[in-house]
Formats: C-alpha cells, sequence, structure tokens
C-alpha cells in the first residue's frame, strides 16, 4: 500500500490508467 502512494505522487496520470497493474509493475 505504502509504494501505491508513492508512485501515485510520482506518476498520478500513469497510476490512473493502469491503475493495480501500474503497482505490480515498477514505474523504471
Amino acid at each position: 500500500y505504502l509504494r501505491r502512494k508513492i508512485d501515485a505522487g510520482r506518476t498520478p496520470m500513469i497510476h490512473t490508467l493502469r491503475g493495480s497493474g501500474y503497482v505490480l509493475k515498477p514505474p523504471r
């Protein structure tokens, strides 16, 4: 859950598009 918040803050656009899928994959 912590990682989800950090990713959302860094890339809210991608987080919204991919949703949970984005959390599974790293931001890089």
